[in-house]
């Protein structure tokens, strides 16, 4: 099964231009992002730990980076987690993989299994993305909760991606006392 996600992200400065993220899930262990509209920067960073969780950084992979007009930079991998363009970059495009975490883990880092799954943008996205719009496109029969209420168009805004986290999958069901 295929699970579709977009993401919208916005710059913490009021009227900078404002990147757009689109995440796909093309299997359930792994997620394609595409972060467009960027002002133009040249060093990304993931983060490598996470609520103790550690090596997230290596998740991320095929990290390309484009400039006008869609021409790949030659991105260059420093460190796990860490890529550097010559120039700056309007458009980056990489992987996440996501394998099942621990059962000590799994609460705390994003990962996508059988028909349901966690995901959390601190562990997804550049740590230099914040104030977060996202938009989930999900399969049909999959529906997606957090305490973080959609707007109404069924977006998301988060301004720290840290404090965020969202369940999705199939038959999930939400109940509040």
């Amino acid at each position: 099964m295929v699970l579709g996600l977009c993401f919208g992200v916005f710059g913490a400065i009021t009227g900078a231009a404002r990147p757009e993220v689109k995440v796909t899930v093309s299997s359930r262990a792994e997620i394609k992002i595409r972060v467009e509209s960027l002002s133009p920067g040249r060093e990304w960073s993931f983060r490598n730990a996470y609520a103790g969780v550690l090596g997230l950084a290596e998740r991320v992979e095929q990290f390309h980076a484009f400039g006008a007009g869609g021409t790949d930079l030659g991105v260059k991998k420093i460190t796990s987690g860490e890529f550097r363009a010559n120039v700056g970059a309007e458009t980056i495009e990489y992987v996440v993989k996501l394998a099942r975490p621990s059962a000590a883990d799994v609460a705390h880092v994003s990962w996508i299994g059988g028909e349901s799954g966690f995901l959390v943008p601190a562990d997804l996205l550049p740590q230099q993305l914040t104030d977060v719009l996202v938009e989930f496109s999900l399969p049909s029969g999959w529906t997606i909760h957090s305490t973080i209420e959609a707007d109404g168009q069924g977006r998301y805004r988060i301004p720290k991606p840290e404090n965020a986290v969202f369940f999705v999958g199939r038959g999930l069901r939400r109940q509040a006392k």
